[in-house]
């Protein structure tokens, strides 16, 4: 997915990342390339949701580990806008 993505193909990237979530959900690596495949092509909602669900999947690993992921996908969750509320 992430080739799809470096190839400007961010629809198909979505496609076959939402299908990954699909099969696995709460994989760390599904998650987290739906995150990067709906923050590419504008679905800032669904970016977030798959970010935090990659974080959550992220918290489970060893702590060596974590400290390799955690990071990346704070970043990349804290990169996007934030979420309109309604009130």
């Amino acid at each position: 997915m992430e080739e799809l993505l470096q190839q400007h193909h961010p629809q198909q990237a979505l496609v076959l990342a939402r299908e990954a979530v699909a099969i696995d959900p709460g994989d760390l690596s599904a998650e987290s390339a739906l995150g990067d495949a709906a923050t590419a092509t504008g679905n800032m909602q669904e970016a977030r949701t798959a970010f935090e669900s990659a974080i959550v999947a992220a918290e489970r690993l060893s702590p060596g580990a974590r400290k390799h992921y955690l990071p990346d996908l704070q970043e990349k969750l804290g990169s996007l806008p934030a979420v309109a509320t309604s009130q």
